[in-house]
């Protein structure tokens, strides 16, 4: 089974790459973006490219590749998907790259490199133009705060434990949880995600607390100190919506597949407590 080939564009420069994709029929678009587009590159940057295709024979989304010696990740998308941004008219589907309209807006505001049909032009004039939205969709805000919850509450749980097998499951948790954290702090206040970097820079100017919390929490090298941290950033993290759940709390988790409706929840709740307290009859 061969899942790789080798990379036919390691020797080449990045404007070389770019030249020999504008050549290709198939090719419609070419925005660069991130740190090549805007001049900041460093010796160890990444190049970031959107493709955007006239058809995707395949559901494409990414390929990573070498260019130049240099990582480099193309993002795969096609004109139907960049149709759709520019009329509004719905999120693209698996077959039109798999990207969120709010995904592909990021991709396209870089710099055109190479625009066939000018859709990419229009698409990205139309993203500029929108307002941003704040909106926060519900069903993932409680979604990861039940999980920031559930996993702080199983964590320390574990660590009462003390066995090796736990200690070693306390850790591993801390490293994923940790992260999940991070990324978190930008989905419950409907910020849009950016990478790594980009949120450093954006707690640097706006939340200098959490990312203090972040930085001690990521270099305590002590289980239990390490585990406080944690909690301590998962309250940060859920502070717009009062926090993480507070000891012996009951807490409804509906099925993921169901539809969202207003007071499931409590709904589910409730249910609950007319199973556990109700009157057999």
């Amino acid at each position: 089974m061969a899942w790789t080939t080798a990379s036919v564009t390691a020797a080449m420069t990045l404007d070389e790459v770019l030249a020999r994709l504008a050549t290709r029929e198939i090719v419609d678009g070419i925005v660069v973006f991130g740190s090549a587009a805007t001049g900041d590159a460093t010796p160890t940057s990444d190049y970031d490219v959107l493709l955007v295709l006239k058809e995707l024979p395949v559901p494409l989304r990414l390929v990573v590749t070498t260019v130049d010696g240099r990582l480099a990740e193309f993002m795969v998308t096609s004109t139907t998907a960049v149709d759709r941004l520019v009329t509004g008219e719905g999120e693209p589907s698996t077959s039109g790259g798999g990207w969120t309209e709010e995904a592909l807006a990021r991709f396209l505001d870089g710099r055109i490199v190479f625009d066939r049909s000018g859709r990419v032009r229009r698409a990205q004039d139309r993203s500029r133009r929108r307002p941003p939205s704040d909106a926060v969709d519900e069903r993932d805000v409680y979604g990861r705060w039940f999980k920031a919850s559930y996993s702080l509450w199983q964590t320390r749980r574990m660590l009462t434990a003390a066995d090796a097998v736990s200690l070693m499951a306390v850790d591993l948790r801390l490293l994923y949880g940790v992260y999940d954290l991070w990324v978190h702090y930008f989905d419950v206040r409907g910020l849009p995600w950016r990478g790594d970097k980009e949120a450093i820079r954006y707690l640097k100017a706006h939340d200098p607390r959490f990312l203090d919390v972040m930085e001690r929490c990521l270099a305590e090298t002590d289980r239990e100190r390490k585990l406080d941290l944690y909690g301590r950033l998962a309250e940060l993290t859920m502070a717009p919506v009062g926090g993480i759940w507070p000891e012996d709390a009951t807490v409804a988790q509906p099925d993921p597949a169901a539809t969202w409706l207003a007071g499931i929840v409590e709904r589910a709740l409730r249910i609950w407590e007319d199973v556990i307290g109700g009157d057999d009859r």
